[in-house]
């Protein structure tokens, strides 16, 4: 075969002449280079192979170029002349020095590609940080906000327990047409004095005609024991109901059978203290004051007022009555001023919303009023945020109600 019109053994003759291409770092320095540029390359991180990029073996294709540049770079004889050995030597020492510096280049070239492809590889590798789109605010009307938001807590819940339920507030004094009468609790025992008035023009002072013309169902109760009495003869709870509502001047105006007088003039004699007063709730929907006595509360004999005040705060059902005192109260103090005097030290008060606040105070005026008492004091007020809870006033000197549970007018057949 023929180059450029050159034989094969023409051109080997030629090469043979030719010296050959020097590299002046020794053996050991080569090595050490070829090894640790292989480490380097082995020791980097391997990636998933779907999904690393691929990158073209630059080294290879530039060792293949050079190879073809030394070849096409060499000055063939023409006309048979040969190629001085000296001019040999300068094109192959140029020729090195290009080559040397082409493949440095080349090698800092693909590092250079193979450093960036990995970077971008790590970089693709970590997931990137989502951060949300927060909108804007008004930051001062959401304050407002907040601050006009009342925060909820359990014991706010738990403390307003009795505000779904109708609690009539006791008569505070005597007027025309008012009347405290005995009714029953649903469960048939327990005994419910309750005070109403009627108009004017309607009054009777005859008790049975009285109790035939009001409807004991439109307030949740049954049936007064006095008017079984008289109806029927039966003397169930009558004796209990006649001790209870005796108490209440507004009740001394009737006038009376005489088989309600005899049994109401035995139970006047044997007439005790009322033992404390509690919470009855009825048919969901309404709240009464009643006596330990009529709830058959069991009761030393010979209890103080601060006894019973104490026995108050303890004793309650919870499946049929409950205290009127609320568990956040504590009892400091009870002085007795003289026999209708005395005065009282709670402490918690303005822990208790007012609907609760209402019923304790009432509570404890009426029993202070089986005990004797006609004016009793709270003490310590200025130094608790509570003043006025329903229409008392703790600071001043407050008098029991004349009789409790006082439904207002209502309605008369």
């Amino acid at each position: 075969m023929s180059h450029n019109g050159y034989e094969d053994e023409e051109v080997i003759k030629k090469l043979e002449k030719l010296r050959g291409v020097e590299d002046e770092r020794n053996k050991s320095d080569i090595y050490k280079s070829v090894k640790a540029g292989t480490m380097t390359r082995s020791n980097r991180p391997k990636r998933d192979r779907f999904s690393r990029p691929v990158i073209v073996g630059m080294s290879s294709a530039a060792v293949l170029l050079l190879a073809i540049i030394v070849i096409s770079q060499l000055p063939l004889l023409q006309d048979g002349s040969e190629l001085s050995s000296q001019g040999g030597n300068q094109n192959e020492d140029q020729q090195f020095a290009i080559t040397n510096d082409e493949e440095e280049e080349e090698f800092s070239a693909t590092d250079r590609e193979e450093d960036q492809a990995q970077h971008s590889i790590e970089d693709s590798d970590e997931p990137e940080e989502i951060v949300p789109h927060e909108p804007e605010q008004n930051y001062e009307e959401h304050d407002e906000r907040q601050e006009e938001t009342p925060e909820t807590n359990e014991d706010d819940v738990e403390s307003n327990e009795w505000d779904h339920y109708d609690y009539p507030l006791a008569a505070s004094s005597e007027s025309p047409g008012m009347y405290t009468l005995p009714f029953l609790a649903p469960d048939e025992q327990t005994v419910v004095n309750v005070t109403f008035t009627i108009d004017q023009q309607s009054i009777l002072d005859e008790i049975d005609t009285l109790l035939d013309g009001v409807d004991p169902e439109q307030f949740g109760l049954r049936d007064s024991p006095i008017q079984r009495l008289i109806q029927e003869g039966s003397m169930d709870r009558v004796r209990e109901a006649l001790e209870e509502v005796s108490r209440f001047e507004t009740f001394a105006a009737l006038d009376l059978p005489s088989e309600v007088e005899e049994v109401l003039s035995a139970a006047t004699e044997e007439r005790d203290e009322a033992n404390g007063y509690y919470l009855l709730p009825v048919e969901d929907q309404y709240v009464y004051l009643v006596t330990g006595k009529s709830l058959d509360v069991e009761r030393e004999d010979d209890l103080s007022f601060e006894e019973t005040l104490k026995r108050m705060e303890l004793e309650e059902q919870g499946d049929r009555y409950f205290s009127v005192i609320p568990e956040e109260l504590d009892l400091e103090s009870v002085t007795e001023i003289d026999e209708e005097r005395i005065a009282l030290a709670y402490d918690g008060l303005e822990d208790v919303n007012e609907h609760e606040l209402i019923m304790f105070v009432e509570g404890v005026l009426l029993t202070a009023a089986d005990y004797g008492y006609r004016e009793i004091e709270f003490e310590g007020i200025e130094e608790q945020d509570v003043r006025d809870v329903g229409p008392y006033t703790l600071t001043n000197t407050l008098n029991p109600p004349v009789a409790p549970n006082y439904l207002g007018p209502i309605e008369f057949h």
